[in-house]
């Protein structure tokens, strides 16, 4: 009896693997900039946990009530101002990395309560007295 060994010859990949990102990025800090905007920052994925380029970063919220429909901004940048926010209200942000293969795992969630100013409220002051 007689075998037979088929070898083939193929190509390996020339570039890495880019894969989704296996971490979220870490330390999400929200500072007031208005009444109505704040920017979020946050430190990048561990290149370890990166599986690529990061190509995109996206920050997602919303406020307490979800009263607003989940909104959404792209940046390639680890900062960005979220404006049109309504004053005094809370809201909920989280930030997602993407590579060329889609999105990580989302981070955790960072709660911020928008300042309500005495110029921003729709509450109307007490009259001055006149007398």
């Amino acid at each position: 009896m007689r075998s037979c060994v088929l070898l083939s010859s193929y190509a390996l990949p020339t570039s890495p693997l880019t894969i989704v990102p296996a971490g979220s990025p870490k330390n999400i800090q929200v500072t007031y900039v208005s009444d109505t905007s704040a920017r979020v920052s946050w430190d990048e994925i561990e290149p370890g946990l990166r599986n690529g380029q990061i190509t995109m970063y996206q920050v997602r919220y919303q406020d307490k009530d979800n009263s607003i429909d989940l909104r959404a901004d792209n940046t390639s940048e680890t900062s960005i101002i979220l404006e049109e926010l309504t004053p005094g209200a809370r809201y909920f942000i989280q930030v997602v990395a993407f590579t060329s293969a889609g999105a990580g795992p989302t981070s955790y969630r960072q709660s911020y309560n928008s300042i309500q100013t005495s110029e921003s409220s729709t509450i109307p002051l007490s009259p001055p007295n006149t007398s």
